[in-house]
């Protein structure tokens, strides 16, 4: 385990602010036992972290360690992808959606429709799980619960495809609905209430996906010209619009994966040809927070946040054999 301390002296790109200085602490969260590499998707507030190593799914804490846990009956691979306060981890088993308790183990979710494949992606403090699907070669998206099982969604006016990134605790689910490439198109507000609503592109761009959501309903995404190419990082909230937040100085396109609470965004941006990727931080009151990567890190990755503003993704290393790989890392900031 490699622990990882940096003072930051930042003055953010936008707009010229007081300067600040503060800590980040860099934490290698390691392997699973024989395992050459991890990425770790989601955090909650009580620092648990899941993710995937060696193509099985863990569960990671500062008292256990990483702990495999499992995959579904007959199948030998597994991905976590959410983990929500109570330590209930969702993801997918063998191309099944799952949910994961200490109590019940890991058990498929029974997601409708003829579907081929599924993948569960996010899931809030009331076990309601979303996800996405495959049936008659389309990518849907559902929602399940322990009442009512799995819902789909639906699409945009016009849109056959769907892509559900996240849920809150309002039931509120942020995404992409598509005609052609995943995962852009055009991002949406679900609720069981109010259905879906496009939230918009920014200027210039065509296509836009929602990847986080907090309670207060503001949404964390890309919003892009070309897919994977060009891009700006954005907030939305139901009282500001998009916000566009730019991008980092001398990046080419900025993505925000994750927002907690406090509005504070974690993601990553990419630089030169190469679009090697530099994780970072983004507060209202610091702008972009370059977040370190392990020492002969090519690239790093910040896919999620907790309200403790400890965040979770990856950094891709260079072995000293030449080769590459990856290990699942936790930043916290002071």
């Amino acid at each position: 385990m490699i622990l990882t301390t940096f003072s930051v002296f930042n003055m953010p790109q936008k707009v010229a602010k007081k300067a600040s200085t503060f800590r980040i602490r860099l934490q290698d969260i390691g392997t699973l036992l024989g395992a050459d590499y991890s990425i770790a998707w989601a955090i909650n507030n009580n620092s648990q972290i899941v993710g995937a190593s060696g193509g099985r799914a863990f569960l990671w804490s500062a008292e256990d360690g990483m702990v495999d846990i499992g995959t579904l009956p007959g199948v030998t691979s597994a991905i976590a992808m959410g983990i929500n306060n109570r330590g209930e981890i969702v993801g997918s088993s063998g191309g099944h959606a799952f949910l994961w308790t200490a109590k019940g183990g890991m058990v498929e979710l029974g997601v409708p429709y003829g579907s081929t494949s599924s993948n569960a992606t996010s899931i809030n403090d009331k076990g309601e799980v979303v996800g996405y699907y495959r049936v008659d070669g389309l990518q849907r998206s559902f929602m399940w619960s322990p009442k009512d099982g799995a819902t789909d969604i639906g699409t945009l006016p016009g849109e056959t495809m769907c892509y559900a990134a996240n849920i809150n605790d309002k039931g509120e689910v942020t995404g992409s609905t598509h005609s052609t490439s995943f995962p852009f198109g055009r991002a949406f507000l679900w609720s069981a209430k109010h259905g879906m609503r496009e939230i918009g592109i920014l200027p210039g761009t065509t296509t836009s996906v929602g990847l986080g959501i907090n309670n207060k309903g503001q949404v964390a995404g890309i919003s892009s010209a070309k897919p994977l190419s060009s891009g700006n990082a954005f907030m939305w909230s139901a009282k500001n619009g998009m916000v566009d937040l730019g991008v980092q100085e001398g990046a080419i396109f900025s993505a925000a994966r994750s927002i907690n609470e406090k509005g504070q965004i974690v993601g990553h941006s990419a630089y030169g040809s190469t679009k090697t990727q530099r994780a970072f931080l983004w507060t209202s009151e610091k702008g972009f927070v370059e977040l370190p990567g392990l020492p002969n890190s090519m690239s790093s990755y910040a896919y999620a946040i907790n309200n403790k503003g400890q965040a979770t993704g990856a950094s891709q290393i260079i072995l000293p054999t030449g080769g590459i790989t990856t290990h699942a890392v936790m930043w916290t900031t002071q």
